[in-house]
């Protein structure tokens, strides 16, 4: 194995609001390395977002996306990465990792700060084309980092098992010269036993404008890996918002997840939900939908809501289906709220009607009958739960008898800033024909809030059923119309409440 100089530039963009200094020795750059983890978790109200990309000599190339969230402080962090790559003309999604870090030691006096990361990987890559392993694997790295006055030392240690496929331990360590308060210089070098070794040599240079600041660096590593060559592009966008707060109840959209909320919307209020969904189950196939649904608020216990497939498309590389879906209607009735008037439970009882044609595969024609539970916490102030049990009727076509459908999933939120809610869910059904078998799936994604009257939403879904690595990705937006800040309703009961709370407060000072 021959040892080659790989030239690499890093560009990092950070956006970041600073804090007073309350030690003249604290560093104004942290958590900007390249290749190695820092042991430094997101504080509460800032979101970094990292972007990656990397260029072999033979023309194929990598890309990944990190999202890192407080949850909701320093303590507890979220994070997922997606990643793309592109080699000998077949490119797409690779395996997705899902991670949770814990903020373990706080750095402080001979102490290290050590916040070890776990890691799911989904296989949402497809085996054959070389995007993923094919299994569902995990990921463990404990980092740890100590400031020596102007050197900072960080260490990392970590394994990688995927069943059956791979099982790789690493290490990886850097160290990084404060030369003036805003110019660092650093050594980073990561081995996966056995595989590679790269060190790589850089800087990082950061300006402060005002309450925002900008970093930027280069780096060139050495690496030992069958002449890999590793371009990468990273921006840092970590802009720091006021307390998080809890979205309104009256803007809440039930899209784009299969896990219903438990909340009702208020009294003589009209809620329109639509977006789209493209899946891309194989080579060469490819299904389009559109839902739509509206709901609207009858009294402050009910609310009545009717919705479409909207236009549904599929093809298998040789014909294409073009028509119509299946509509929904149906009700949310609260049964139990709790005293600030949130409701924490709920049922959602619904019929199916065959309005898609079953002869081009969107249907079975026949009616499903549908009941389903919802239950729904806030826990602390920023995140919230919601919990689905459903049973249904489903309709198998062609004369066949209805068979039972179960339904359960379970949907985790936080309130990551004022306007933003990023989301994960697990759902799973029993079957979803008359001989088929159990399906499972997980989501990600999140709800964007453009004031009280608008809400955007994205994300992507992959099935992890068996042999099964179906990804979609979909999108949407909602609205609300009538009068949102009526005194009625779900809405006027909360604001009561925060009244008649802030008044118990004050007569007790």
């Amino acid at each position: 194995m021959h040892r080659r100089l790989i030239a690499i530039v890093t560009a990092c963009v950070s956006v970041a609001a600073v804090e007073a200094r309350a030690q003249s020795n604290k560093w104004e750059i942290l958590d900007n390395s390249f290749l190695v983890e820092e042991s430094f978790n997101q504080e509460a109200g800032v979101v970094q977002n990292i972007f990656t990309w990397s260029r072999h000599r033979s023309g194929g190339w990598e890309a990944s996306f990190t999202q890192e969230w407080p949850a909701p402080n320093l303590t507890h962090q979220l994070s997922y990465t997606i990643p793309f790559s592109k080699s000998d003309g077949i490119g797409g999604i690779n395996d997705v990792l899902l991670n949770y870090r814990y903020q373990l030691l706080v750095e402080g006096g001979r102490r290290p700060a050590v916040s070890p990361r776990f890691s799911l990987i989904l296989p949402s890559g497809r085996e054959a084309d070389g995007l993923g392993s094919g299994v569902i694997g995990l990921q463990v790295n404990v980092p740890a980092s100590k400031q020596f006055d102007d050197l900072y030392i960080h260490a990392n240690a970590g394994w990688t098992w995927l069943p059956g496929v791979d099982s790789t331990p690493h290490v990886a360590g850097s160290g990084i010269w404060r030369m003036s308060p805003m110019f660092n210089v650093f050594l980073e070098a990561v081995a996966e036993i056995d595989q590679l070794l790269t060190v790589s040599p850089g800087f990082r240079r950061g300006w402060n404008f005002g309450e925002h600041q900008l970093v930027i660096g280069a780096a060139a590593p050495v690496t030992r890996a069958s002449g890999v060559t590793d371009v990468a592009l990273l921006t840092y966008f970590p802009p720091r918002f006021a307390a998080p707060r809890r979205p309104s109840a009256a803007g809440l959209p039930d899209r784009p997840d299969v896990t219903n909320g438990t909340h009702i919307v208020d009294i003589g209020l009209l809620q329109i939900e639509m977006g789209g969904l493209y899946a891309h189950p194989g080579t060469r196939q490819h299904a389009f939908g559109s839902p739509f649904t509206a709901r609207v608020g009858l009294t402050e216990w009910l609310e009545a809501r009717i919705g479409t497939d909207g236009l549904v498309t599929a093809t298998d590389g040789i014909t294409r289906q073009t028509g119509v879906g299946n509509t929904q209607i149906g009700a949310k009735l609260r049964l139990w709220a709790d005293p600030g008037g949130v409701p924490v439970l709920s049922i959602l009882p619904a019929i199916n009607l065959p309005t898609a044609d079953a002869t081009k595969g969107f249907g079975s024609g026949d009616r499903d009958y549908l009941l389903s539970v919802l239950s729904g916490s806030d826990i602390g102030r920023h995140w919230h739960v919601d919990v689905n049990y459903g049973i249904g009727r489903i309709g198998a076509g062609n004369g066949e008898p209805h068979f039972t459908q179960h339904l359960a999933s379970t949907s985790a939120s936080v309130a990551a800033t004022d306007n933003l809610n990023p989301y994960a869910e697990a759902f799973w059904f029993s079957r979803q024909d008359a001989e088929g078998g159990a399906m499972s799936a997980v989501d990600a994604g999140a709800i964007y809030e453009l004031g009280a009257r608008y809400a955007v939403d994205g994300g992507v879904q992959m099935n992890v059923s068996g042999g099964s690595h179906e990804v979609a990705v979909f999108g949407g937006v909602s609205m609300v119309v009538g009068d949102i800040l009526g005194n009625h309703g779900v809405h006027a009961r909360q604001l009561q409440h925060q009244r008649r709370s802030a008044a118990r407060r004050a007569s007790t000072r």
